[in-house]
């Protein structure tokens, strides 16, 4: 199983070990991090129990889960009304023919709104 960082690792001089994201796979077993000045091996349990200042360090990476990006951007009240170009991204996993089918029954719902 694979883990991520998911909060600040760094060693006792305070030098950032790995960035958080960073994965970690293990190898044979074992989950070995290294880095300048030192080195640790951890098994299963111990990687998935790992903290730092009372935080857990790693979290599981699911493979099967897709990861979601998601980006949150401020947007004055007074800008509710401005006409402007607006993008619209819709990722879904499906055939091409289906794909042409959503396409077309989202310009004939999207022409009714505007």
């Amino acid at each position: 199983m694979k883990f991520k960082l998911i909060n600040k690792f760094t060693d006792f001089s305070g030098n950032e070990i790995l960035k958080i994201g960073d994965i970690i796979e293990p190898i044979n077993d074992e989950y070995k991090i290294e880095w300048k000045g030192g080195s640790m091996i951890l098994d299963y349990n111990g990687i998935k129990e790992a903290k730092q200042d009372g935080k857990l360090l790693f979290e599981e990476v699911n493979e099967n889960k897709p990861e979601l990006e998601l980006i949150i951007q401020e947007v004055p009240e007074d800008d509710d009304n401005l006409i402007g170009n607006w993008r619209i991204q819709l990722d879904v996993k499906t055939t091409r023919r289906k794909l042409k089918e959503i396409e077309k029954v989202f310009r004939e719902t999207i022409d009714n709104i505007l």
